[in-house]
């Protein structure tokens, strides 16, 4: 986030201000800035700039971010879409039973994490009859087209692409 704020000149009083309007000087007397600046992460209201837009004067792609406090996440898991540049899948041969030494199941994530969604649902019904994604690095180069300016160089994509399951306490 603070690479984020940085790219794009803002700060997250700026940031808030800029989403609010009017109503933000009312919330500043009951929150503090970093108080607003999550809660509008958590409610989905502020859209961040896609990276590979940086040079555009005005934004023409956003995408959403979802926040989930260690707090408020009960049996946070997950896991990686691929592992040392293959697919990370059970067997490597279904019918001969061989296993992937490589296999890396779903883990415990116990910290806070942001949760970046991709463009097309890859568990909705329409994947039945279109494909969302040709193949994986097209599904990955997406990500990298979002937020590469954003990520240290040597960013390890693979490591942070994936399924996340998790049910949260109310």
């Amino acid at each position: 986030m603070e690479r984020y704020l940085e790219f794009n000149k803002q700060t997250k009083e700026e940031l808030v201000k800029e989403t609010w309007g009017a109503s933000c000087q009312e919330a500043l007397r009951h929150h503090n800035i970093e108080e607003l600046f999550d809660n509008m992460v958590m409610a989905d209201e502020i859209a961040f700039r896609w990276g590979a837009d940086l040079s555009a004067e005005k934004p023409e792609r956003c995408f959403s971010v979802d926040y989930e406090s260690a707090d408020d996440c009960n049996r946070a898991l997950f896991q990686p879409y691929c592992v040392n540049g293959k697919v990370n899948v059970y067997y490597i041969n279904k019918k001969t039973k061989t296993v992937n030494p490589d296999f890396v199941n779903f883990s415990d994530v116990c910290d806070a994490c942001y949760f970046f969604h991709s463009e097309h649902e890859l568990d909705a019904p329409e994947v039945f009859e279109e494909r969302p994604y040709n193949s994986y690095e097209e599904f990955r180069q997406e990500f990298k087209d979002k937020m590469a300016a954003y990520l240290p160089d040597g960013f390890d994509w693979d490591s942070h692409i994936g399924r996340f399951n998790y049910a949260c306490l109310t």
